[in-house]
């Protein structure tokens, strides 16, 4: 017997587990959060103090993509701008 997958129901609640990532950063997850994270994952320490702790602390990024696709300055990324932003703040 054949079952279908439900794309829908995992959007769904992939949606519903980041946005309570957001609302509860200090929750626990059976993935790992926050600047910690965000560190490890490459994101340079001292850009990252220049962003508001609340979204650093509710970070769940899949990794840190920066040094592979050098998105070009005009793509609509946004966490491309943001993070260009503040290191040429810098």
């Amino acid at each position: 017997m054949s079952e279908s997958f439900d794309t829908d129901k995992l959007e769904r609640e992939v949606k519903s587990m980041y946005r309570d990532v957001a609302e509860s950063a200090d929750a626990e997850f059976h993935f790992e959060t926050g600047r910690e994270l965000a560190e490890r994952l490459g994101y340079d320490s001292d850009t990252l103090t220049d962003v508001p702790d609340e979204a650093i602390n509710s970070f769940a990024g899949v990794g840190y993509y920066f040094e592979m696709a050098e998105p070009n300055s005009r793509e609509d990324v946004l966490d491309r701008l943001l993070y260009s932003s503040l290191r040429r703040l810098r």
